[in-house]
């Protein structure tokens, strides 16, 4: 396994662990700009052919790239106050 897949795992395991499926993200279309829309993960996020952490996001088609989204809490802490 090279070194990017090995960062890309543990990044992907990381995500799962702290966020998981339902947590409230802020998306970008365009990575860095703008100021993002606020959503939730529909899926847990995975590597992509190898290259790329990814997770699913309402309102989107298709996955998006970790870098595009940014948790704004836990989808634990959000359902334990009744987010």
């Amino acid at each position: 396994m090279k070194k990017t897949s090995i960062r890309l795992e543990r990044a992907v395991a990381d995500w799962n662990r702290q966020h998981g499926v339902g947590a409230i993200v802020k998306y970008h279309r365009i990575i860095g700009e703008g100021q993002g829309v606020a959503t939730k993960t529909r899926s847990e996020a995975w590597v992509l052919s190898g290259h790329t952490a990814v997770v699913m996001v309402e309102g989107v088609s298709g996955c998006v790239a970790l870098e595009a989204v940014t948790p704004l809490g836990t989808a634990r802490k959000q359902h334990a106050e009744g987010v």
